[in-house]
């Protein structure tokens, strides 16, 4: 990808989480089942901490997963957001992540996808347009819906803002190397 921003694809958006310390668990052992999110963390800490977390706040703590619970308390899905690119062009996006399916929303050309991340990892084939999938598509365009007015989220009301020049190349990534000037030591400036 060109820029890889605005793409939710599980290289970018699975972030690896490792906890050691007392009262954590096994040490070679991987958690697979809950979906966790960097909101988690907050509630985590002030569990550990002995302090309270705020009530209104949307994190689960992880603590009683880390001390070894397999049927804790866990997200029915995550959410991921996206705004601008460097400032220049605003393109939103919101991605809602469940155990099995990826759902993916873009206002620049109300474009939206959808995974299946069990069955298809490398997320090659967008389930939105195939008709077997259309109550999945519908659930989960409901899961974004509510979780945009639980969380008061403006993503519906957001602008996009993208050059025409930025969209207009051809699909790929080429690259024109052009020799940078030096400085009279030799050294490249720039």
């Amino acid at each position: 990808m060109a820029t890889k921003q605005v793409s939710f694809y599980e290289e970018t958006t699975r972030v690896p989480l490792i906890v050691s310390g007392p009262g954590v668990a096994g040490g070679d052992r991987i958690i697979e089942k809950p979906l966790v999110s960097l909101l988690d963390l907050l509630p985590t800490l002030c569990e550990y901490a002995g302090i309270k977390a705020p009530a209104d706040f949307w994190g689960l703590s992880l603590r009683p997963w880390l001390a070894g619970a397999t049927d804790a308390a866990a997200h029915a899905y995550v959410v991921s957001e996206w705004y601008s690119e460097w400032g220049f062009t605003i393109s939103p996006g919101r991605m809602i992540r469940g155990p099995r399916y990826k759902y993916t929303r873009y206002l620049e050309g109300d474009c939206e996808e959808l995974y299946d991340v069990a069955n298809d990892p490398g997320e090659k084939r967008t389930l939105a347009d195939d008709p077997a999938c259309a109550a999945e598509l519908a659930r989960h365009r409901e899961l974004l819906d509510r979780y945009v007015r639980e969380t008061t989220d403006p993503f519906f009301s957001l602008e996009v803002k993208v050059d025409p020049r930025w969209r207009s190349h051809p699909v790929g990534f080429t690259r024109t190397i052009r020799a940078r000037p030096r400085s009279r030591e030799g050294v490249r400036l720039g």
